[in-house]
């Protein structure tokens, strides 16, 4: 089944190039130091259905055959579950700065309600 094999290559090797860009360049790193955007995880969970659907079609018959595909996929996914944490954390310290951010700009708002109010 090289389809299988293709896509799941492909894939794995998209999910590599994907977290060698975010991830710091030493060796062994797992933290990142910013939050995926919207696009970025839309693109991560594609990659993993579609992967999930490559593996799904490989019939344990031809399984021997894609063994060094699969092994280099399940490689990439333990990187990223590894980054998972750091990515998890970005994405709480973006989510509390959006929340401040929101804060002053409703303080700024009820300031200018105000002082339209005393003019």
């Amino acid at each position: 089944m090289p389809t299988a094999s293709m896509n799941l290559s492909e894939i794995t090797c998209s999910l590599r190039r994907f977290l060698d860009t975010l991830l710091p360049q030493a060796p062994g790193a797992f933290e990142t130091t910013r939050a995926l955007s919207p696009e970025e995880m839309t693109r991560l969970l594609s990659w993993l259905m579609r992967a999930g659907q490559c593996l799904h079609c490989v019939s344990p018959d031809h399984r021997l055959a894609h063994e060094r595909e699969i092994t280099e996929y399940r490689k990439e996914i333990q990187r990223l579950h590894a980054v998972l944490p750091s990515i998890h954390s970005a994405l709480l310290k973006e989510r509390s700065r959006l929340e401040s951010q929101r804060e002053r700009l409703s303080r700024a708002g009820e300031w200018m309600r105000v002082s339209r109010q005393t003019l």
